[in-house]
C-alpha cells in the first residue's frame, strides 16, 4: 500500500533549508539597517555642521549647549542627550569675536589601528554615536 506524505528526514530537511534561508535573511537585514543608521547620523552631523557654522557667521561666535540643543540640532531633544554630542571651544563660545582667535585649547585624541594622533586647534566637535558605538569622551 502507498501512503502519501513526506518522510521524517524530508521535513528535517525542508526546515533546515528554511531555518538558513531566513538566517541569512535576518544577517542581510541587520547589515542593511546599520548601514542606514550609519548614514542617518552622518546626515545628523552634517547637518549640525552646517547650522553651527551658519550659527557662527551670523553672531560671530559659537553656541552654547542649550543654543544647539533648542534651536540648532537636527534631532529631538530627548534622543539628542542620549547619542548627540556637541562641544565648542570654550573660548569661542563666550560672545567674543571667533575671527580673532588663531588657536584653541581643544583638542582631539584620535586613536586607531597605527596608534593614537592628537589633533589641535579644534572649533568644535560634533558626533553622533547612534550608529558608532566606538566613539568614547573623555
Amino acid at each position: 500500500m502507498k501512503k502519501n506524505g513526506f518522510t521524517l528526514i524530508e521535513l528535517a530537511l525542508v526546515l533546515a533549508i528554511v531555518g538558513i534561508m531566513v538566517g541569512g535573511g535576518f544577517k542581510v537585514y541587520k547589515m542593511q539597517r546599520t548601514k542606514a543608521d550609519i548614514a542617518k547620523a552622518k546626515e545628523n552631523v552634517k547637518t549640525s555642521k552646517d547650522a553651527i557654522i551658519g550659527f557662527a557667521m551670523e553672531y560671530i561666535d559659537l553656541p552654547t549647549w542649550s543654543e544647539f540643543n533648542t534651536s540648532l540640532s537636527p534631532i529631538s531633544s530627548a534622543d539628542l542627550n542620549a547619542s548627540f554630542f556637541y562641544y565648542a571651544a570654550p573660548e569661542l563660545n563666550n560672545d567674543v569675536d571667533i575671527c580673532k582667535f588663531y588657536e584653541t585649547t581643544l583638542k582631539v585624541k584620535i586613536h586607531d589601528g597605527s596608534g593614537t594622533r592628537t589633533i589641535q586647534n579644534i572649533a568644535f566637535v560634533v558626533a553622533d554615536q547612534s550608529a558608532n558605538k566606538n566613539i568614547v569622551f573623555e
